[in-house]
């Protein structure tokens, strides 16, 4: 019997250690299949935050788009309203040809009519300002007639400095500084430039 309760104790013995195993065993695959779990929805915790920030980008696109069109419309027109030459210094003649045709319109000559250099700065940009000086001598009415020529031109247009005084009777001495804003034209495919326009 004695034998029999050994064999009987060490099967029991075997049986609580096979179960201890088969136990480990479970909870280590449960601990890896949790493990696993936990990672897969790292995964689409990720993956959804990406999907989300995409549906954002591509809902905020269209929106981008037609921004991107309003500002494309005005800067056409803003560049319409420009003097456009292929440089600093002819865009300044076709400046002053247009102020010329001003002061013509008003009934004004102009005593002095001339370019004022030390506002070109630098010849790498495409948009700038030139700066024409004008001395001139005429009426209230004439002068008063050029200032709202030059405000209702097409062309952006600064009057820099105003300065008058008066020199016979109904006359008054004038000292005007305009300036200009302009943006160079863009070389064509063939290599040439077009041409200032007026």
């Amino acid at each position: 019997m004695k034998q029999i309760s050994q064999i009987l104790s060490q099967l029991r013995s075997r049986n609580g250690l096979i179960a201890i195993a088969v136990l480990l065993a479970v909870l280590n695959i449960g601990r890896l299949a949790i493990s696993r779990y936990d990672d897969i929805m790292t995964g689409i915790q990720t993956k959804r935050a990406l999907l989300d920030q995409y549906r954002t980008t591509t809902g905020n696109l269209d929106k981008l788009k037609k921004k991107l069109k309003e500002l494309e419309g005005r800067q056409r027109q803003f560049d319409a309203r420009l003097f456009t030459g292929n440089s600093a210094g002819e865009i300044t003649s076709v400046m002053q040809i247009k102020l010329q045709d001003i002061l013509h319109q008003a009934g004004l000559s102009p005593e002095s009519l001339r370019p004022s250099y030390r506002s070109i700065q630098d010849k790498n940009k495409i948009y700038g300002e030139v700066l024409v000086k004008i001395r001139l001598t005429g009426r209230l009415d004439n002068i008063v007639k050029f200032l709202a020529l030059v405000y209702k031109s097409n062309y952006f247009l600064k009057i820099d400095n105003f300065t008058f005084k008066a020199f016979r009777n109904d006359q008054l001495k004038v000292f005007i500084a305009i300036k200009g804003f302009y943006r160079l034209a863009k070389p064509k495919a063939g290599g040439r430039n077009m041409r200032a326009k007026r």
